[in-house]
């Protein structure tokens, strides 16, 4: 082989080592100087408490766990839960660390506010309006109670206007005989019960209507500010 061929064949290994070098250093570099945005905890949260403070800053991209939450408009989006762990003051938000009402342990009953109660309400096709009720949509509740030949001679329906707990009830969960969100054909996809969230007052009249006839519940619009609503529309 002719001298110049190996002296070429030389400086080309060297350069290629020399651009692989350069690339493996500069990667090395950027992985530990690039600032990125990511979102974190402002106060302690307690494990099942609600992250209500959290703001962005800028840290090292090696430093960033892969889950991390980077945009507070995720959080904003719906009510987060802090994990087993809880989060700390200064602590970067992780999405396998938080959880919403659809994936907590405690499930919609952690989200409840204001009082309010679940009420599961007994119901088929028929009486869910063709199964337009959906997590998030708004019921009257109209109660069919039949004759019993004795104090009530005729059947009577009782509706929002002659009984007001009977009006905007939300509706949080639809499950079917599996306990599961009816879906697909046959046995899945009939609808068993509503789950309802309501005051304590009108859970109490809905038990009682059950216990002495049927509730037929009717879709009267939708709580957009339900994490459920946001749920339906971004599926």
């Amino acid at each position: 082989m002719k001298k110049w061929v190996k002296v070429l064949i030389i400086v080309l290994t060297g350069l290629s080592v020399a651009g692989v070098t350069f690339l493996v250093n500069n990667a090395y570099i950027t992985k530990h100087t690039r600032l990125i945005n990511v979102v974190i905890a402002v106060e302690d949260v307690l494990p099942y408490n609600t992250v209500k403070k959290y703001h962005t800053t800028e840290v090292v991209i090696s430093s960033v766990p892969d889950d991390a939450v980077t945009d507070p408009a995720f959080l904003d989006e719906q009510e987060w839960y802090a994990g087993n762990l809880g989060i700390g003051k200064g602590d970067i938000i992780r999405k396998s660390r938080i959880s919403n009402a659809e994936t907590t342990p405690f499930g919609k009953a952690l989200a409840l506010k204001d009082k309010n109660v679940l009420v599961g309400v007994k119901t088929d096709q028929v009486m869910s309006a063709g199964s337009n009720i959906k997590p998030g949509v708004l019921v009257n509740a109209l109660v069919f109670i039949p004759s019993d030949n004795r104090s009530r001679t005729e059947n009577t329906v009782i509706g929002p206007g002659q009984d007001i707990l009977l009006s905007g009830l939300l509706i949080k969960e639809i499950q079917n005989a599996d306990t599961n969100a009816p879906n697909g054909k046959g046995r899945d996809a009939q609808p068993v019960v509503a789950v309802i969230e309501t005051s304590i007052a009108a859970a109490q009249k809905l038990v009682l209507y059950q216990e002495i006839g049927k509730v037929y519940l009717v879709p009267v619009g939708v709580d957009l500010n339900s994490s459920q609503s946001h749920t339906i529309t971004n599926s």
